[in-house]
């Protein structure tokens, strides 16, 4: 059965400035990510009964982009985010399972300079 109900939306909260991209790596789980009004990254999850960090909250994981993050999985406990950061170059995050690399709020320079998402 849909819930809350057939009609009914759970309100998440969050103001973003792009669509969110949602995630699966493993069962009774789904991340979701998008840009606030101030462009950083953020994220929410779901761990198969709460949300997280709280149903009205979202974790910030910092940086600046022009770019709607995009998001894959290639293993349980690990995501990886990519995106353009305001210089143009690409930029990466990663979830290993218990942390965000490089750190929490730091994002790994990959170079480039790109025109397009």
């Amino acid at each position: 059965m849909w819930g809350p109900s057939l009609s009914g939306w759970e309100a998440l909260g969050g103001k973003f400035n792009s669509i969110p991209i949602a995630k699966c790596w493993g069962p009774n789980r789904i991340d979701i990510f998008g840009l606030g009004t101030d462009n950083q990254c953020y994220h929410k999850w779901w761990d198969g009964s709460n949300w997280g960090p709280s149903i009205s909250d979202w974790e910030p994981l910092g940086g600046v982009f022009n770019s709607i993050p995009t998001v894959t999985s290639w293993g349980s406990n690990r995501l990886d985010i990519f995106g353009l950061g305001l210089d143009n170059s690409m930029y990466h995050k990663w979830w290993d399972g218990s942390n965000w690399g490089p750190s929490m709020s730091g994002w790994e320079n990959l170079g480039g300079i790109f025109d397009s998402d």
